[in-house]
């Protein structure tokens, strides 16, 4: 049973580090999550969970 759901938005705190070690950034300019955007993203998450349990006839 799913206790807890950390959803970690994507940053951009490493490519300094990278760039400093002369490596490229794997991500590129991948754009930083707006954290609006992750909590949306969560509650489908959660929200698929939770279908799934009354489908399957489970409370939560």
């Amino acid at each position: 049973m799913l206790k807890a759901l950390d959803a970690l938005p994507y940053h951009t705190m490493g490519k300094a580090k990278y760039e400093k070690l002369g490596f490229d950034y794997p991500l590129g300019d991948t754009p930083p999550m707006d954290k609006n955007e992750l909590i949306a993203k969560k509650e489908v998450i959660l929200n698929g969970i939770r279908d799934r349990r009354r489908s399957d006839g489970k409370s939560e």
